[in-house]
């Protein structure tokens, strides 16, 4: 099955937020104790761009970073790792590049997320480029993008655009409550951008969040959760359970797909989201396969939860066959 155009110059163009992570060098260790950081590039479409092109995917990276040493810094970071960067463009207003600074912790991991003046969310309509999206067979949207003017337009405006060019929509719903006047804000915005999308994913709070204004009778998890989407015409809900269960694959014709969860050694316990949807889609667009699609996303999810970044820890396809060929549960 074939879920992506052909021929396209770029496989995935990702629009919303790329910013710094500072991990705390220290691991186990409270934030008071601390002494040092490790600086990495981050922000979910960030992490899903250097997953597809760790993978050997073609990408673009539709953002605003703020013009100075930090944004320089995230620009060279794709750069290196083969991103086009031509649409990434430098905020001359005084916008700031986010920026996460987290413990190194399993569980109670403490994380504060810096978006004052934040540089993406300037990002305006008229600075998409049409033809930049036709020419992508997917693009990926971050519902994050969708909270504040005018980075929400603009995400809107490539939605859009896609739909006219035939490129396909992948919407991560990215619920972060903090970015949001209300969750009806979040419920109305994201909502006009799930009517257009042809991937959804999402996990139980997402979900609830965005069935709150078009459809308050839905159930808030499971099937029932996400066949009003189905229905709608989105052709592929991906869907990301809680409580380690894995995740499950829901088909417009009715077809449901069930995710192995894979248990690792858990250095930190954010990026698995990232890794996992960058990893999907790859497989995905190589061979169609759904059932394997999410089970080498579930693989990708546990390497990088492991390991200490979260975009410098992106696998190849190597590491992901060698992690489940040699995994024992």
């Amino acid at each position: 099955m074939r879920f992506f155009p052909e021929n396209r110059k770029i496989d995935f163009v990702a629009q919303g937020r790329a910013g710094i992570d500072l991990y705390t060098a220290e691991k186990n260790t409270d934030f008071n104790e601390t002494l040092s950081f490790n600086k990495f590039v981050g922000g979910s479409p960030g992490n899903i761009t250097a997953m597809l092109a760790t993978l050997g995917r073609k990408t673009g990276l539709l953002t605003k970073v703020s013009d100075d040493l930090i944004g320089r810094y995230v620009i060279s970071y794709f750069e290196s790792i083969g991103t086009d960067i031509s649409q990434i463009t430098k905020d001359t207003t005084g916008g700031r590049t986010s920026l996460a600074i987290t413990e190194m912790k399993p569980d109670n991991c403490g994380v504060i997320i810096y978006r004052n003046n934040a540089a993406d969310q300037r990002l305006k309509p008229e600075e998409i480029n049409e033809d930049y999206i036709a020419n992508a067979a997917g693009l990926i949207v971050s519902g994050f993008a969708l909270s504040e003017s005018p980075g929400r337009e603009a995400a809107l405006t490539s939605i859009e655009y896609a739909r006219r060019a035939g490129t396909k929509i992948i919407l991560d719903i990215d619920y972060r409550p903090y970015s949001w006047l209300s969750s009806f804000d979040a419920a109305l915005y994201m909502g006009l951008a799930a009517e257009k999308a042809d991937i959804l994913v999402g996990n139980d709070e997402e979900f609830e969040v965005l069935n709150k204004l078009m459809y308050p009778g839905a159930a808030k998890n499971g099937q029932a959760a996400v066949t009003p989407w189905l229905e709608k015409g989105c052709e592929l809900i991906i869907y990301k359970q809680g409580g380690g269960k894995g995740a499950m694959a829901f088909e417009q014709n009715g077809k449901i797909h069930e995710g192995r969860l894979y248990h690792t050694e858990v250095q930190k316990p954010f990026g698995a989201g990232d890794a996992f949807l960058g990893t999907t889609l790859h497989f995905l667009m190589k061979n169609g396969d759904i059932a394997n699609a999410i089970d080498k996303g579930a693989a990708a999810a546990s390497i990088v939860i492991s390991r200490e970044a979260c975009s410098a820890s992106s696998p190849t396809e190597q590491e992901l066959e060698d992690f489940i060929k040699n995994y024992h549960h």
